[in-house]
């Protein structure tokens, strides 16, 4: 995604049959971290990533849901959950 002859820094976006299904992860293998997205496809319509690699590394995961009007006392939902796993054995834990 960091291509070495431009600014490190980007955005996707997926929607339809491009967006991940159900489970999407950003992996550092030099820091050892990985970080996993869940969500509940159903209930996504589109799904973002950002990231910059500039003075710090930052990575956003945005989910969002179809767009629809609610009614007084209606609800909806939308299920995510995030992991973090630090033991890729790239970085020396504390």
């Amino acid at each position: 995604m960091i291509d070495p002859e431009l600014e490190p820094v980007g955005a996707d976006t997926y929607t339809g049959t491009s967006q991940p299904d159900g489970k999407w992860r950003m992996v550092n293998s030099r820091a050892g971290i990985m970080l996993t997205n869940r969500f509940t496809k159903a209930q996504v319509a589109r799904c973002f990533v950002r990231w910059v690699a500039k003075n710090q590394n930052l990575v956003s995961f945005v989910l969002w849901s179809e767009k629809r009007r609610l009614e007084p006392g209606e609800s909806m939902r939308l299920d995510a959950d995030y992991d973090a796993d630090y033991k890729l054995g790239g970085a020396s834990g504390g």
